[in-house]
């Protein structure tokens, strides 16, 4: 994403084409005056909300557009997409895009996907009032710090490690009877106040290049980084996600002795990648939404299926590692096995390590109350400021 002129060109940029949109509706935004700087032609409140990581002044003037996607319609954010401010949050952390609205109303879908941008931070403010009745999904290209560790030398039918963030992620694994040589899973990283930082990226499983398949299993999705702010009421009773994603499955293999083919191994499953940084702040909040940032599970390891053309007996990899949520830490993925049958005997593969639980935060005025979401991980509930 990329900064631009403040508010006015946000609904031409729009409305020309750079978002994408599915589903049965569409996309609809509507002008208004007022700017990121604060100004507008609005009567100001009589107490105006000070919205963490942004400019105290962020709540004094009307956006410039409303943003509605309808119930049926799905719209992308992603990093073709343009800034009204770009805001450095510190030295290692990413920037923050600003996208600043008059009113939000989101009964469909929508997706902010900040793959392949620096700006793995989004943050949508909504100067009136912000609707949440449908789902909003948050996925990152993945915070370096606590990537998931790489299968890169060792057997095919060695797994990928989880990603970390709020905890370390789960390690890979190999193959039962192998001397010990995990991969280690992605390290946990703190994320101080309101800091907004992405999850990371799950590991890959290991593979062998002339088993007909040009890589390993890729690791999971991180979870995004996603402030949402409303300077008025939030209605929040839809779905929230910042979670992380699942591995990729290991390969499968085949060895038929009466076809004389070479003998390959299932190759092990990716790890899951972490969840990342829901941050919710309102002047007052309703609603009984869905809020996850939970970790992605490992990838199922490849198969093995041996014997004859006509007699032979699969055995499946080992089971995927479950993400971290709020109950338990992210999990090992199952070792694979030396499988035999008609005389035959080969690896399947292991199962990707778990990734990591990320954080949700809501930040509210002190005497405002918050609603019992269903929520995982739990919220951390803290005060904001009005001015």
């Amino acid at each position: 994403m990329h900064n631009t002129l403040l508010g006015a060109s946000l609904a031409i940029v729009l409305s020309a084409g750079c978002s994408s949109q599915d589903g049965a509706g569409s996309s609809e935004l509507a002008n208004h005056d007022g700017g990121f700087d604060g100004s507008s032609q609005q009567d100001p409140p009589e107490s105006r909300l000070t919205p963490s990581n942004l400019p105290p002044g962020t709540c004094d003037g009307a956006g410039a557009s409303d943003l509605r996607v309808p119930a049926g319609a799905s719209l992308k954010f992603d990093s073709t997409l343009p800034c009204d401010a770009l805001i450095a949050q510190g030295t290692g952390l990413p920037s923050l895009c600003v996208r600043k609205f008059a009113n939000v109303t989101i009964a469909g879908n929508l997706t902010i996907d900040t793959n392949g941008t620096s700006n793995d931070a989004v943050a949508i403010v909504a100067t009136t009032r912000f609707e949440v009745t449908g789902s909003v999904t948050a996925l990152a290209g993945g915070d370096a710090r606590g990537a998931g560790g790489n299968c890169t030398s060792g057997p095919a039918y060695e797994s990928g490690a989880g990603a970390g963030h709020a905890a370390t992620g789960a390690p890979g694994e190999a193959t039962t009877g192998d001397p010990p040589d995990p991969v280690s899973g992605g390290k946990a990283y703190a994320s101080a106040g309101t800091q907004l930082v992405a999850g990371a990226t799950g590991g890959h499983g290991c593979n062998t290049p002339n088993n007909g398949y040009p890589s390993g299993a890729g690791g999971g999705r991180a979870g995004g980084a996603l402030q949402l702010v409303s300077c008025g009421h939030f209605n929040l009773s839809g779905t929230l996600s910042g979670a992380g994603g699942a591995g990729e499955p290991g390969h499968p293999e085949k060895i038929y002795r009466d076809m004389n083919g070479p003998s390959y191994d299932g190759t092990g499953g990716g790890g899951g990648g972490s969840g990342g940084t829901l941050l919710i702040e309102a002047q007052s909040l309703t609603g009984g939404a869905t809020l996850s940032a939970i970790g992605g599970a490992g990838g199922t390891g490849g198969s093995i299926t041996l014997g004859f053309t006509d007699d032979s007996k699969t055995f499946a990899g080992g089971t995927g590692g479950a993400g971290g949520t709020r109950s338990h830490p992210p999990a090992t993925g199952a070792y694979g096995d030396f499988p035999s049958y008609n005389g035959d005997q080969g690896h399947n593969g292991a199962g990707g390590g778990g990734g990591s639980a990320g954080q949700i935060l809501i930040n509210v005025p002190a005497n405002v109350s918050v609603p019992a979401f269903t929520a995982d991980p739990p919220p951390i509930i803290g005060a904001i400021g009005t001015h």
